[in-house]
């Protein structure tokens, strides 16, 4: 699975649910690992959970200068069609509402196409339950460890008889068609609520074309006449379960809404979830609370400086040379952390001629030591004067050879290390050729001096 974005600039207008302000939106292709930055009057504000700023009835991202709200309805759009890169621009303080639903979002997108980059998607896998509870509300969201990407939620509203509890478990793979059962759910609200909410200003851009606003006990016949001043709804609108001409997309179209939201709300770690995330009565303000703990107990930080290197910056660090040199850029770098290395595999290179003549295929040996480079790369960028050290092999472990490598081949290398102590390092590397691994390896290295 690679990062993608969008093919080409995708336009879309409309009014803000809450502010009710007529709202531009650009949504415009973005190099990969950049993330989804959006911009509001030339500046950038990354859409994740270091940026969370507020959670009050939706989530909005920012600073003390700039807000922007509801960005939970896009964020989880981002997640059914897989783009992991994307520039925002946006005009004003939210996304448009649209119909209260990401359905129009992925539409549009998909329309307009998606473009695959050359980077792999760094899954973050639950290895265990990570919860975060209210008892006293009888709320908590909890992340537990499974084999795929499943959301299990309930929620209850004993007030609304359209609604009363209701459960609903689903699994949605990231970027698979079957988002739609999600997708095209709609915001919704109690009348009651609905009207306290007007009255302190909020909502602004409310009507009966974005969501779904279901009469609940506590609504009485006399908020009809003060409820139709405040909005476009009429009289007429009122039935027994729902204001205005609405007809539910699904029986439960509630909770499918609550899923969507808490999709969104987690893609703000800026990667999908392996895990099975259970809910019970949670909102967005659990959402995120479970979203910065994810981020916390797995260490995960998008303040990480990247840097890349061509093969001029490769030849300063490490000692192999031709024809011994298996790697040809650095496409990403996190200090400490991890590297990504590409290499273009060609009909030139020395060991075709013997392995094999007449079936060219590149060595499992070599792509073992590629991997190493990768990681010797890594290592070496950390020590002060790396032309004085060297990086050595001593254990290589687990490792599998799953498809060939041959001439036209564009491999990149993902290496991540997993600990460093004094001179030694234990490393993980997974080789790719488009979407399919090719080969991966465990290994020991040590660094030490050149002269040794």
């Amino acid at each position: 699975m690679f990062q993608k974005t969008i093919s080409k600039n995708i336009k879309i207008a409309g009014k803000g649910l809450f502010s009710g302000e007529k709202v531009t939106m650009i949504l415009k292709p973005a190099p990969v690992s950049t993330g989804i930055i959006f911009i509001v009057n030339g500046q950038k504000i990354p859409a994740n959970f270091n940026n969370i700023f507020d959670t009050s009835r939706r989530t909005i991202i920012g600073n003390e200068k700039i807000k922007i709200n509801t960005v939970e309805h896009l964020m989880a759009a981002f997640y059914f069609t897989g783009i992991s890169n994307i520039f925002v621009e946006i005009d004003k303080s939210e996304p448009p509402i649209m119909d209260g639903s990401a359905k129009y979002f992925v539409e549009t997108i998909n329309n307009a196409g998606l473009s695959k980059q050359s980077q792999p998607i760094q899954v973050i896998k639950i290895n265990e339950k990570i919860s975060f509870e209210l008892p006293s509300k009888d709320t908590f969201v909890t992340a537990l460890p499974y084999n795929g990407f499943r959301v299990s939620y309930t929620i209850d509203y004993p007030n609304c008889k359209s609604i009363k509890s209701e459960e609903f478990s689903i699994e949605i793979p990231f970027g698979d068609t079957r988002h739609s059962e999600i997708s095209s759910a709609r915001t919704f609200c109690l009348a009651s609520e609905l009207l306290n909410l007007k009255k302190n200003n909020i909502l602004k851009g409310a009507d009966e074309k974005n969501g779904v606003v279901y009469i609940d006990d506590n609504f009485k016949k006399s908020d009809k006449v003060e409820l139709t001043s405040f909005y476009n709804f009429k009289e007429k609108s009122f039935n027994e379960s729902t204001i205005g001409n609405v007809k539910l997309r699904f029986p439960n179209e509630a909770v499918r809404h609550k899923i969507l939201d808490l999709i969104g709300d987690l893609y703000l770690l800026g990667r999908p979830i392996q895990g099975h995330i259970i809910a019970h009565k949670s909102g967005h303000k659990e959402n995120i609370e479970l979203t910065k703990k994810i981020a916390k107990d797995l260490k995960l930080n998008h303040d990480k400086k990247k840097y890349k290197f061509d093969i001029n910056d490769i030849l300063d660090i490490l000692h192999h040379r031709y024809p011994f040199l298996l790697i040809d850029e650095i496409v990403e770098l996190i200090p400490n952390e991890s590297v990504v290395a590409k290499k273009n595999v060609t009909y030139n290179e020395p060991y075709f001629q013997g392995h094999f003549p007449g079936k060219a295929i590149m060595p499992g040996v070599l792509i073992i030591e590629a991997m190493a480079q990768s990681g010797g790369f890594l290592l070496l960028h950390t020590v002060k004067d790396p032309k004085k050290q060297l990086v050595i092999f001593s254990r290589i472990n687990y490792a599998k050879f799953k498809k060939k490598v041959v001439p036209g081949d564009k491999v990149d290398f993902r290496t991540k290390m997993l600990s460093f102590k004094l001179n030694t390092c234990k490393l993980k590397s997974v080789a790719y050729v488009n979407d399919d691994i090719v080969a991966e390896a465990e290994f020991m290295t040590t660094i030490t001096d050149k002269d040794f």
